[in-house]
C-alpha cells in the first residue's frame, strides 16, 4: 500500500498534500489535454508510434504523465519539503526510511526529476516495457523516462544502462530498501487505478512525437498543481478514513476527472473551430472581393482538401492578402484537422495591427468561444490586448441572413476570444488555440530553450498563416 505520507505538494499549502494523490491528479488532467486539446491527428500520430489504439494509447500517456514527480519519493526531497512540518516528517525517522540512504549523506542536492529520470526505466521494465531493440535510446522505457525528466523544461542528457536494472548504483541518493519499494508501490497504484494500461511493446517514438507528450505532460502538471485544485481533492481526502486504499484512489481518480474538463475550459485551453462556406460568408463586410480574394476561393471550392498543405499568394499591397489568408486558413484548417490558428508577423507593430483584425474574424466565424493571443516582447504594452474593450454598437455587424452552415451551427455570431489569467502568464501564450504574434515566436522552435516543448505542442496543432511579409514555418 502507498504511504501517503509521503508528500508532493506543500508551498502555498496548509496541509502537505501526498504525492500519490498529485500523480493521480496529473494523469486525469492529461486524460483531458487528450481529448480537448490535442488534434485528431496528434492522437492518430501518438497511437501509431506506440502501434497501439487511441484508447490505449491515451492511457499509455496518462500513466506516463501521472509518474512524473516519481523521483520526489527520495530521502533528499523529502527532507526538503517537509522541513519544519514537524508534525508531518516525524514518519521518515522510522526504521524504513531513516536507514535506506546509502549515498545520502555524501550526494550534492539532485533535483526530483532526474530522480524521476534515473529511477523509472527500471519500473517500467518490471511492468513488461521492453528491454531490447538495440541502443538504449530506442528504448521506449528510457525515452518515456527522458521525457518525465524534462518535464521543468530541460531534457537529461545522461541516461545510464544501469537504470535498466539498477538505477541505485549510480544514483544512490534515490534511497533503497522502503524508499525503493514505495516509488514501485506508486507506480503499480497508478497503474492500477488507470485499468492496467497495455505495455506498447514498440521502439521509442520520434522526436517530433515525443515532444508533444513531453508538452502534454507539462501542461497537465501545471493545471494539476494549482493550489485550488489541491485544495478542492484534499477536501475529499478529509472525508476518507483511508485514503491510500485502492477503492479510495479511485474515488480521488473519478473526482479528478470531473473537474479535469472545467480546468482546461478556465485556463482557456482547447480547440478553435471556425464557421466553413464561400468567401462573403466569412467576410459579409466586404461586399466586393477582389479578384485575389474570389480567385482563392474558387480554386480552394474547387479541389479536394484531405491533408495537410501550404498555400503560396504573393501580390501587392492592398489586394486583400490578410483576408484571403485568414479565408483559407480556417477552410485548410478544417480539411487538415488542425485545432486552432496562429498569424505570423514580422514585426511587433504590424502583429499589434493584426490582433484588431483577428479579433473581429474570430468573433464573426468561431463557432465558440476560444482564447486569443498576442504573441511577442511587448504585447503586455499593446492596450487592446491588455485592456479589452467592451464592443461598440458601430463594431456589430448590420442583421443579415444566416447562411445555411451558421444556421445549422445554431451559434451566436459574437463569441468571447478575450485571453484569460493563465494564459497570458510567461510562455504559456503559445498554448492559446487563437494567437496572432511576431514569426520568431514559431521559428524559436528549432532552438535548444528551456520548456521548447511547449512551442512544439502549440504550433502542432495549428493551422499556420503569414501575411504582409510573414513567413510560413
Amino acid at each position: 500500500m502507498v504511504d501517503v505520507r509521503l508528500c508532493g505538494k506543500s508551498e502555498g499549502l496548509v496541509e502537505p498534500y501526498p504525492v500519490i494523490g498529485h500523480l493521480i491528479d496529473s494523469a486525469m488532467v492529461c486524460g483531458a489535454v487528450w481529448d480537448h486539446v490535442l488534434s485528431e491527428r496528434q492522437r492518430r500520430r501518438i497511437a501509431t508510434a506506440l502501434g497501439s489504439d487511441p484508447s490505449e494509447a491515451k492511457r499509455a500517456v496518462m500513466f506516463w504523465t501521472g509518474l512524473h514527480d516519481l523521483g520526489k519519493i527520495m530521502p533528499q526531497f523529502q527532507d526538503m519539503i517537509l522541513k519544519g512540518r514537524s508534525a508531518h516528517c516525524g514518519f521518515l525517522t522510522e526504521a524504513g526510511y531513516a536507514h535506506d540512504r546509502q549515498g545520502d549523506a555524501k550526494a550534492g542536492r539532485t533535483r526530483h526529476e532526474s530522480a524521476t529520470h534515473a529511477a523509472l526505466p527500471q519500473l517500467l521494465t518490471q511492468l513488461g516495457y521492453p528491454t531490447s531493440g538495440g541502443r538504449l535510446a530506442k528504448l521506449l522505457s528510457v525515452q518515456v523516462a527522458q521525457i518525465l525528466g524534462g518535464h521543468h523544461g530541460r531534457y537529461p542528457s545522461d541516461s545510464d544502462p544501469r537504470d535498466l536494472h539498477a538505477p541505485l548504483a549510480r544514483m544512490p541518493e534515490l534511497g533503497s530498501g522502503t524508499w525503493a519499494e514505495q516509488r514501485q508501490q506508486h507506480t503499480e497504484a497508478l497503474y492500477e487505478v488507470l485499468g492496467r494500461p497495455t505495455v506498447p511493446d514498440c521502439r521509442a517514438m520520434s522526436p517530433i512525437t515525443a515532444a508533444v507528450v513531453t508538452g502534454a505532460v507539462i501542461v497537465s502538471d501545471w493545471i494539476a498543481s494549482q493550489e485550488h485544485v489541491i485544495e478542492a481533492q484534499q477536501k475529499v481526502i478529509e472525508t476518507q478514513r483511508n485514503f491510500g486504499s485502492f477503492p479510495s484512489l479511485r474515488l480521488h481518480a473519478r473526482n479528478a476527472e470531473r473537474m479535469a474538463s472545467t480546468l482546461l475550459e478556465d485556463a482557456g485551453l482547447g480547440q478553435a473551430a471556425f464557421k466553413t462556406g464561400g468567401f462573403r460568408d466569412l467576410f459579409p463586410g466586404i461586399q466586393s472581393p477582389y479578384p485575389l480574394q474570389l480567385s482563392v476561393a474558387e480554386g480552394l471550392s474547387g479541389i479536394s482538401l484531405q491533408e495537410p498543405g501550404i498555400l503560396l499568394v504573393t501580390a501587392p499591397t492592398g489586394d486583400g492578402k490578410t483576408e484571403t489568408a485568414l479565408y483559407a486558413a480556417s477552410l485548410m484548417g478544417t480539411a487538415c484537422g488542425s485545432t486552432g490558428l496562429f498569424f505570423a508577423l514580422p514585426t511587433q507593430a504590424t502583429a499589434n495591427q493584426m490582433y484588431g483584425r483577428l479579433v473581429a474574424f474570430a468573433k464573426q466565424n468561431l463557432l465558440d468561444p476560444a482564447q486569443l493571443t498576442l504573441l511577442h516582447g511587448a504585447a503586455d504594452l499593446h492596450l487592446p490586448y491588455t485592456e479589452p474593450q467592451p464592443d461598440r454598437a458601430a463594431d456589430v455587424p448590420e442583421p443579415r441572413v444566416l447562411s445555411d452552415c451558421e444556421a445549422g451551427a445554431g451559434r451566436d455570431a459574437r463569441v468571447s476570444v478575450e485571453a484569460g489569467r493563465w494564459l497570458r502568464s510567461r510562455g504559456r501564450g503559445i498554448l492559446a488555440p487563437l494567437a496572432v504574434g511576431t514569426i520568431d515566436q514559431a521559428l524559436m522552435g528549432v532552438l535548444p530553450l528551456k520548456r521548447n516543448a511547449l512551442r512544439h505542442l502549440g504550433l502542432s496543432g495549428m493551422n499556420r498563416s503569414g501575411s504582409d511579409g510573414g513567413s510560413i514555418p
